[in-house]
């Protein structure tokens, strides 16, 4: 939590960021283990975990890809199909929109702070019989 996740180019969720597509492995093989990873350590959990099938959708919002949503099912015996891609770019698309919006405030508050910080003067002016703390 809180650091970056970092991908190869060859992975399947950089793939799914880069080209804005959904990605399915409906049946995970001990092969496709490397692409869906992270790095080894990654690969080892998922191999242990039972990993058996594979959904990667992209964070869309305003025509920007943001990132990808990625799920996995270890314990479900029935492979991701064309039913779980739409729900997933639903769900996908409304947390893109949350994120967007999220961005958006950030940058909006900034400009508002900055803004307010030059506009305020640095000291209160000097008044006779009165001191001000600041």
């Amino acid at each position: 939590p809180g650091d970056v996740a970092r991908y190869d180019a060859d992975r399947l969720v950089t793939q799914c960021a880069t080209t804005g597509h959904p990605v399915l492995v409906a049946h995970v093989q001990a092969r496709d283990l490397s692409r869906i990873a992270r790095d080894d350590d990654a690969a080892a959990l998922l191999a242990r975990a039972g990993l058996r099938s594979y959904l990667a959708v992209p964070l869309i919002a305003r025509g920007e890809v943001l990132g990808a949503l990625d799920l996995k099912r270890t314990r479900n015996l029935l492979p991701f199909d064309a039913d779980d891609i739409v729900l997933a770019g639903e769900l996908a698309a409304r947390a893109a929109v949350c994120i967007d919006n999220a961005r958006w405030y950030r940058s909006a508050r900034k400009a508002a702070i900055a803004l307010q910080r030059h506009l305020l003067p640095q000291r209160p002016p000097q008044l006779v019989g009165l001191e001000v703390a600041y």
